[in-house]
């Protein structure tokens, strides 16, 4: 139908059989809370050093607005990484082990911000996203050890400190 507004859809990539139902299960909280088509899963492509190029350019279709991922703790796989750097859209990395359940809605969000404009710029997209859903979003900023300054205030004192003249 011309001139329809169709729902982003959601990308899914599974390392293989173990990543499947996780995959599925967030991929589906994600569809549900965003209102976006859940999409087909997709193996992510083996690492021959061009998977994450088939990963980004799967990702620019106009119809894809976000992707989940697989990420298995504690390994550092170089295909995520480079996804991660150099796609223009969202990208949900999902831990990938027994003990990670995913809930029906998501209702809660946490974006850690390390201060700069630039951290702000990227992703406030998906921030916009999820608010909109009527998620919790939960700003968290992060400091590097040689970031950290030696006294930080909150931009908005307490209620108790106002009180106590402050």
């Amino acid at each position: 139908m011309e001139g329809a507004h169709l729902m982003p859809e959601i990308l899914a990539f599974t390392g293989g059989p173990a990543d499947e139902s996780v995959i599925r299960a967030v991929t589906t909280a994600l569809a549900k809370t965003l209102h976006f088509t859940g999409g087909q899963q997709h193996s992510l492509p083996a690492g021959d050093g061009k998977g994450s190029a088939a990963v980004l350019l799967a990702m620019e279709e106009p119809s894809v607005g976000l992707a989940v991922l697989p990420y298995h703790p504690g390994d550092a796989d170089r295909l995520i990484s480079e996804v991660i750097r150099h796609c223009s859209k969202p990208v949900v990395l999902t831990p990938v082990n027994n003990a990670v359940t995913a809930h029906e809605l998501i209702s809660r969000v946490l974006v850690p911000l390390d201060g700069t404009a630039e951290s702000a710029e990227t992703v406030a997209e998906t921030v916009a996203l999820f608010a909109a859903s009527g998620a919790d979003i939960i700003a968290l900023h992060v400091f590097a050890l040689t970031t950290v300054p030696q006294c930080w205030y909150p931009v908005a004192p307490s209620r108790q400190i106002s009180d106590m003249g402050f």
